[in-house]
């Protein structure tokens, strides 16, 4: 369980749409963005991407991984799936 900010994970999944908003791209891996896992990256950083031969627009339909800091702002974004 995720009970602190700040936990570090490796996530892996098929994306489902890249969206763009305000300053901000967000890939999805479901549907429903507010329940599922969703990668954001700033719009000031789509260049360094790019640069490096990967354009955030082109990840729908493609199996990724993401490695990074995952923080939790709210309960509802933490599941409990072993109940000891």
């Amino acid at each position: 369980m995720l009970a602190e900010q700040g936990h570090f994970a490796l996530v892996e999944g098929k994306v489902v749409s890249v969206r763009e908003s305000g300053g901000t791209i967000y890939v999805n891996f479901g549907r429903q963005w507010s329940k599922d896992f969703t990668v954001t990256i700033l719009k000031r950083n789509a260049r360094n991407f790019a640069s490096a031969g990967l354009e955030p627009k082109t990840l729908t339909g493609k199996r990724i991984r993401v490695r990074g800091w995952i923080e939790a702002a709210r309960p509802e974004q933490i599941e409990l799936i072993d109940w000891d």
